[in-house]
């Protein structure tokens, strides 16, 4: 009598060919998309049975799934996010496709233009909360992080935080790198996050606000490098927060009020390198001059700071000074800026 002989499923798996990605199409075929529309993604693919689609909601915002299809025939068509650009010129969108099968996975990462859009006017002024007290001495130091660097208080809750930095210029011919300076409450020891803050890529600027896990929020007033911004984010009621963002060189200011229901563990002036989710890291832009930030203030029982410090591919990038009764400031490089 014949044994049957039995492969193992690893053996086999590794004799299958790997999902290969042939190509990758859009309808319409405008290589610009205007603000508003939608965009079909049509995929070509060899080898695979499962297709993943991703996309950023906005420029410099996280990649975030929009779906997964079967794809065994050689073909996908998924319909991509409603297209999204706070800036008055054209920017990018990153997309990404993930083909997986019996032999392995293919991904591949590519980008759209959308379309500029027109500014609205700023919203009118609302009252800001009272100042809260001003942060004391310094804790330890947080070394490896990949995309922050600056200073935080870490034993809330914390009900609110405020503080004034400048926008720096980014040094030009860095197409990948991005920068972006904020204000918030939570984040460093959770996924929960408020945030504030300014953003810069190549010659653009703006202001946003953000929740996770939502993309950031475009805020309608127009800032430029050399600009002082004011960021104040407080609870007002039970889950209810006041967001105020104003740009002190124009006198320009925005408010909102949100849900929130983070801990709020920790309260944060951060210079970030954003990311697009969780797997993709943009590179720190170079940026001039160091971002100071002053006139610091929280809510919350600790007045104490803990200095963060970040690093990207093995050095570090950002480097924020000792603090003073005036605030900090954080450069890039490692070389700790003077304290303002």
């Amino acid at each position: 009598m014949v044994g049957e002989i039995v492969v193992p499923a690893t053996a086999l798996a590794g004799r299958l060919p790997r999902p290969a990605i042939l190509s990758v199409g859009f309808l319409p075929g405008a290589r610009i998309v205007a603000v508003g529309d939608r965009v079909d993604v049509v995929l070509r693919v060899r080898g695979a049975t499962r297709c993943s689609f991703f996309a950023q909601h906005a420029p410099f915002s996280r990649l975030y799934p929009v779906r997964t299809v079967a794809c065994g025939s050689g073909r996908a068509r998924v319909t991509m996010p409603v297209v999204k650009n706070p800036y008055e010129h054209a920017a990018k969108l990153l997309y990404r496709v993930r083909a997986q099968g019996a032999g392995g996975t293919a991904v591949r990462t590519f980008r759209i233009t959308a379309a500029g859009t027109i500014k609205e006017s700023p919203l009118p002024p609302l009252p800001s909360p009272p100042p809260p007290p001003t942060p004391g001495g310094v804790t330890s130091a947080i070394e490896g992080s990949s995309n922050w660097s600056g200073y935080a208080v870490t034993v809330g809750p914390y009900t609110a935080v405020s503080g004034t930095f400048n926008v720096p210029a980014l040094a030009p011919g860095d197409p990948e790198g991005l920068a972006s300076e904020w204000i918030g409450v939570d984040g460093l020891k959770n996924t929960s996050l408020i945030q504030a803050g300014v953003a810069e890529g190549g010659k653009t600027a703006f202001a946003w606000w953000e929740i996770l896990p939502d993309p950031p929020t475009s805020i309608p007033i127009p800032v430029t490098a050399g600009d002082e911004v004011t960021v104040s984010i407080s609870q007002t009621a039970g889950t209810t927060w006041h967001i105020a963002v104003t740009d002190d060189s124009t006198t320009q200011t925005f408010a909102t009020d949100q849900p929130y229901a983070g801990p709020g563990t920790s309260a944060e002036w951060i210079v970030e390198a954003p990311s697009a989710g969780v797997d993709l890291q943009y590179p720190l832009a170079v940026f001039s001059p160091a971002v100071t930030f002053t006139n610091l203030a929280f809510t919350g029982p600790e007045n104490a700071l803990t200095e963060l410090v970040m690093r990207q591919a093995g050095k570090i990038v950002a480097t924020p000074s000792v603090p003073s009764a005036t605030g900090f400031s954080v450069a890039y490089g490692a070389t700790a800026p003077p304290t303002p």
